[in-house]
């Protein structure tokens, strides 16, 4: 909602999609880039406070290999490698999906290197669709 809704999410967005746009129209783009990262650095900063409350010490290795799995969820939710795309209700199905698949291949005690491979697999499939999609739209116009 914050994103759709408020100036600073609406110029989020603009700078998403086009850059120079965004500055030609006046958005301070390097001050709100800057906000985000700040933003995004206190949230990654929590979400590390909390996987070491759950595993009850710091293992700086602890969350290594994660990437894969957040980038699949962000691009099955829609968002667009491009840039100017997505949602945050797109990431959250995304991450459902990638958590329902996980604990599918964990219940059928397939070995995590082939649940690697499930999840690549989503990500080019995913990486297809967009790509596709992009394609058609151009075409269009």
């Amino acid at each position: 909602v914050s994103l759709r809704k408020s100036t600073y999410g609406r110029s989020l967005y603009a700078i998403g999609s086009n850059p120079n746009a965004a500055r030609v129209v006046g958005i301070r783009s390097n001050r709100l880039l800057f906000i985000t990262f700040v933003l995004s650095s206190v949230g990654a900063a929590l979400a590390g406070a909390v996987l070491c409350s759950q595993l009850s010490a710091a293992d700086p290795n602890a969350a290594r290999g994660l990437e894969l799995e957040v980038i699949t969820a962000i691009v099955l939710g829609g968002a667009s490698l491009a840039g100017g795309r997505g949602s945050m209700f797109g990431t959250i199905l995304g991450l459902c999906t990638i958590g329902i698949l996980n604990n599918g291949l964990i219940l059928l005690d397939v070995p995590t290197f082939w649940q690697r491979v499930a999840q690549g697999l989503m990500l080019i499939i995913a990486v297809s669709f967009d790509s596709l999609r992009q394609k058609l739209n151009n075409q269009r116009s």
